[in-house]
């Protein structure tokens, strides 16, 4: 076993006390009809995408070994399956990957105190490091029906597992976008996920642009988010011609999209995906970040592997992205503050020159 600096793992000592706290219905949702006119929208998607959507990475292992009842659903064109595991995308493996804590591991009490001890420490930091007064608090709270989804209930609000570190990162690229003096300035997230971070910024009245590039599948799980639960237009960037982008509406763009993206930056965002891609797909991205002149490039990313010796599971050390060093200067790197990762992610922000 290799060392490596990493926050304390010292558990919160108070989790047993809050068991009663736990958020966590024990009934699945039926989809409704939203939910079925949302799931055949994503299998004609789906249909229209992926003979041109070809990309291996440790996500290729997941969709075929994780969520291959999902693919199915789509494989299939059976919308009511898919509509099931969407309203209740939390609560099965759909989500695999893309949330910190599986839903299952909440069936003992030991799992149910580390489910406390993450979330309480994750909190504790959200309040130190971005809280600024108790109002703000509201920005934790999820929607009862949000997939399903399950939390820890604090001060009368539902948290979810990764809200916490999902503001803590909206509240920073809101902060950095000040410093960019024009309008309708440009994020571009890499491996959004379900969209927790888009949630954050909409909750904060993020008003820029914003553009999603994912792997197609988990693309089409933030589609159903972003339709299901705001009221933006949701344009696929594969399927658009677009001219010019407006703040109105938010844009998904598969990986293929990216290098026909064609426009300047302000700010690439990627949260842990960017050291589970392959060497061809990181330099893929990097090649049209640099093309792009993205004025920062924030992540957090692994600078460890954890598993060195594996033939299977696919890291890239963040030490090794291949950024651009004539062009972009280190402004701050740092331990990650936040408890997933085993301890072994970090934080970087870069600027142009």
């Amino acid at each position: 076993m290799y060392f490596y600096p990493k926050l304390d793992e010292k558990k919160y000592p108070y989790s047993s006390e809050l068991i009663s706290k736990i958020y966590n219905k024990n009934f699945f949702f039926k989809p409704d009809y939203q939910d079925l006119k949302i799931s055949k929208e994503i299998i004609d998607y789906y249909h229209q995408l992926k003979q041109k959507y070809l990309s291996k990475s440790e996500w290729t292992w997941i969709n075929k070994t994780k969520r291959s009842t999902f693919i199915n659903s789509l494989i299939n064109k059976d919308s009511r399956k898919t509509s099931e595991l969407l309203a209740n995308c939390f609560k099965n493996d759909t989500s695999y990957g893309i949330i910190s804590w599986h839903w299952s591991k909440l069936n003992n009490s030991k799992n149910k105190k580390n489910f406390i001890s993450s979330l309480m420490k994750d909190y504790l930091t959200w309040s130190e490091f971005t809280k600024v007064n108790k109002s703000d608090e509201k920005y934790l709270n999820t929607k009862n029906k949000f997939g399903n989804f399950y939390g820890l209930k604090v001060n009368k609000n539902q948290i979810m597992i990764d809200t916490p570190r999902h503001d803590y990162y909206a509240k920073k690229i809101l902060n950095l976008f000040k410093d960019i003096k024009k309008k309708n300035r440009i994020l571009v997230e890499i491996g959004g996920g379900y969209g927790g971070l888009c949630f954050q910024l909409l909750k904060r009245n993020f008003n820029d642009i914003y553009i999603n590039i994912d792997i197609l599948e988990t693309l089409l799980i933030n589609y159903y988010f972003l339709r299901k639960y705001t009221k933006k237009n949701i344009i696929i960037c594969d399927l658009a011609s677009i001219n010019n982008f407006n703040p109105k509406n938010l844009y998904l763009g598969t990986t293929n999209y990216f290098k026909d993206l064609n426009t300047k930056i302000d700010l690439v965002f990627n949260s842990n995906s960017f050291s589970e891609m392959s060497k061809k797909d990181i330099w893929h991205y990097f090649k049209f970040i640099d093309a792009y002149k993205s004025k920062y490039i924030y992540h957090q990313n692994s600078n460890i592997l954890l598993f060195p010796n594996s033939t299977r599971h696919i890291e890239i050390i963040s030490k090794d992205f291949p950024i651009n060093k004539n062009k972009y200067k280190l402004l701050s790197h740092n331990i990650s503050l936040w408890g997933s990762g085993s301890g072994r992610y970090r934080e970087y922000l870069y600027e142009k020159f």
